[in-house]
């Protein structure tokens, strides 16, 4: 849309580390986060910014029958106490739980547990959250921001929400949580190459470029 030259462009998207992010018994791993086995679980993870749009998640809960369900938002900002005040306005503290800064291991443990990942965010490049949820065989509800449809190729793999609402957003995730999902299929389909192969993908590009001005 800029008027470059289509052969001019290489995508590189980001990659994963595979050996933190892989397929895990969810059983397994909310029983290691103490998270009861029976509840519906959505995550969001991210900064605690505006521009990460919680809250849009938060109202979008508040219109969800929150029976048996809970979200948790990893992560760390200077939202922090507004978000705070937002969910205990809403009565959705027992709901909703602003869990902290997780460290990668500690998100690969949380993506396994979840039942969803859920990212409102109005503004995203190729969002590693998504790359990641994937990698772990977790489907993904989003809005359709920045490259999160390259990311989400796949109707197996989650759901690209095309309206930026509250309502929509509790829509699509009452039905991702009521759908069936193959989390193998999920890692299969939706993982994303390592950060090894971004690495030679991009020394190819530079190569490439280096030899054109010799």
């Amino acid at each position: 849309s800029l008027g470059i030259a289509e052969q001019k462009i290489s995508v590189v998207r980001n990659g994963v580390d595979k050996s933190v992010f892989h397929l895990r018994d969810k059983t397994e791993s909310r029983r290691k986060l103490g998270i009861e086995q029976e509840l519906k679980v959505i995550l969001a993870a991210g900064s605690l910014v505006k521009e990460k749009g919680f809250d849009r998640l938060i109202d979008a809960m508040s219109l969800l029958d929150s029976r048996g369900l809970k979200l948790y938002i990893a992560g760390e900002g200077p939202e922090r106490e507004r978000l705070q005040g937002k969910i205990d306005g809403l009565g959705l503290s027992k709901k909703i739980v602003l869990a902290g800064v997780k460290t990668q291991a500690e998100l690969a443990e949380w993506y396994s547990a979840a039942d969803l990942l859920c990212l409102a965010s109005h503004r995203e490049g190729c969002p590693n959250v998504v790359i990641e949820s994937l990698s772990c065989g977790t489907p993904v509800v989003s809005v359709d921001v920045g490259g999160v449809r390259e990311l989400i190729s796949e109707p197996n793999c989650g759901h690209i929400i095309d309206e930026y609402s509250a309502a929509a957003l509790a829509e699509a995730i009452f039905c991702a949580l009521d759908r069936k999902w193959n989390r193998a299929g999920i890692a299969s389909t939706g993982a994303a190459a390592t950060w090894d192969d971004v690495a030679a993908d991009l020394i190819g590009i530079y190569k490439r470029l280096s030899f054109k001005h010799l």
